[in-house]
């Protein structure tokens, strides 16, 4: 087995774990673990895709728990937050920071789809 692949499997294994006891940080703890030995391209995109997992999961357990008006709130909340967000970051004193750097991570030649 790939010393990378069983790197990232046991770290979201230890941030599920972890996870599972407070609820939070599965992709904070992952990510630590997997940028020892993976590009920061590819950690960035397995977090991503895992942590919607994690949180999916973790959501369906505690799905008689919710209370939902508050949580519909906070979720029409996320939709204006989103769109308004990204302008307002481009719009400030470095925009190329910001907004030019999910175009260097896709189309850089070194994104986690590109072929090595």
């Amino acid at each position: 087995m790939d010393l990378s692949l069983f790197v990232s499997i046991l770290a979201w294994f230890v941030a599920a774990f972890v996870s599972g006891l407070c609820g939070i940080g599965a992709a904070a703890i992952a990510t630590a673990i997997q940028i020892t030995v993976m590009p920061v391209q590819t950690v960035v995109l397995v977090s991503c895709l895992t942590g919607f997992s994690v949180g999916l999961v973790m959501s369906l357990r505690y799905f008689r728990y919710c209370r939902w008006k508050t949580a519909m709130l906070m979720f029409g909340g996320t939709i204006p937050g989103s769109l308004g967000g990204h302008p307002a970051v481009c719009s400030g004193p470095y925009p190329e920071n910001f907004c030019g750097l999910h175009a260097h991570l896709l189309h850089s030649g070194h994104g986690p789809l590109q072929k090595r």
